[in-house]
Formats: structure tokens, sequence, C-alpha cells
């Protein structure tokens, strides 16, 4: 699909780059359904993860910008559950009732792999119909060559069969290069996850 400084809760918590295992408190097992009802948000680190996660069809809400207390809440109040590369943020949170998941992987593949380990999903699957728009995390839905004039180049619409538009900011997509890049990343997150990780 062709894809057109923080505040921290406590100050005083030390901030580590030192890599340790990536852990999910425990939550009522109603909030952790292994499957894509599953609803997260993303820190600011991880805003190429969240786009990700949307094509694959997650609800993924990211702010670029945002102070921590604010990600925190929000997590509480929407019962979703937090993706952060930050360790004083994942400490604060997952201590006062939020499903933390601290992912400090070096790309989006393994963070993928983790994350998908951390919920005891095995099977990934990557359908344009069930993807979610990985601008704005709008519902997307099939349409037709006809409502595009004017809208995207001619040659694109003469290349492509098959389009999808968001519903929400009505960004435009089809099955391009990055579409295939994302495909590709999937069957590969799907082999490991097969293996064990």
């Amino acid at each position: 699909m062709k894809k057109n400084q923080k505040q921290k809760p406590n100050p005083k918590e030390e901030h580590s780059n030192t890599a340790t295992e990536p852990s999910l408190k425990a939550a009522p097992p109603t909030d952790l359904k292994v499957n894509k009802k599953n609803r997260f948000i993303a820190d600011s680190m991880l805003g190429s993860l969240a786009r990700k996660l949307r094509i694959l069809g997650f609800d993924v809400i990211y702010f670029p910008e945002v102070d921590d207390r604010h990600l925190h809440d929000l997590s509480l109040r929407e019962k979703r559950i937090l993706l952060t590369a930050d360790r004083a943020l994942h400490n604060y949170s997952s201590g006062r009732r939020v499903s933390s998941i601290f992912l400090l992987e070096d790309s989006d593949e393994k963070r993928l792999i983790r994350l998908f380990n951390t919920l005891g999903l095995r099977e990934v699957t990557l359908n344009p119909k069930e993807s979610r728009c990985p601008k704005c995390n709008g519902e997307i839905k099939t349409c037709t060559k006809k409502t595009l004039s004017g809208i995207i180049p001619q040659s694109i619409v003469q290349q492509h069969t098959q389009f999808y538009r968001c519903a929400s900011c009505m960004k435009v997509y089809w099955k391009g290069s990055h579409w295939r890049r994302i495909a590709s990343m999937t069957r590969r997150v799907e082999a490991r996850l097969k293996k064990g990780g």
C-alpha cells in the first residue's frame, strides 16, 4: 500500500538505554483478547511501528508530540495497550493499571515479533479490506476508479485495478511498492512467530 521534548511522568526515575526483556503487566483477560480487536497507543518513538500495525489492521493511536502523562491517561481511559520504547514511561504506567509493553528492538520487524510473541499471536494476516489508514488510523474502504478522477495521476489509475480510500482523511491507497515491502515483512514475521520467535 503506497503511503503518500518528552516530559517524564516522574522525573526522579532514571531512564536507561540498557536493553531488558520487554514485559506486559497483568491485566484482566477481557482486555487482552489476542486478535485484531487489540487496541494500542504508541509513544512518540514508535511512529513507524504504529503505521505498520495500522496497515495490519490494528487500531493504533499515535501522537508525535504529547507528554507521557497524557499517554498514560489515554491508555487507561480507552483501555488501550501502551507500546513504548521509554523505560520510565513503561515502569510508571505498568504500575498504575495500564497494560504496557516495553519495546527496545532496533527495527520494526523485530518489534512486531516481540509484540506478537508477548500477546501470544502466531498468525499475522495482511488484508487491505481490514487495514486501517496508516496516516490517521481511520477505516479504509474500497473505491472505484471513477471516484478518483482528478485525485490521483491517471497513470496510477491505469496501472492498478484495486483502490482504497480512508473514510476519515480521504487519502487514497493502492498496492504499490510500499504494500509489497509490508507483505514481504509480514511473511518474515509470521515465519519467525511459527518458529517460536
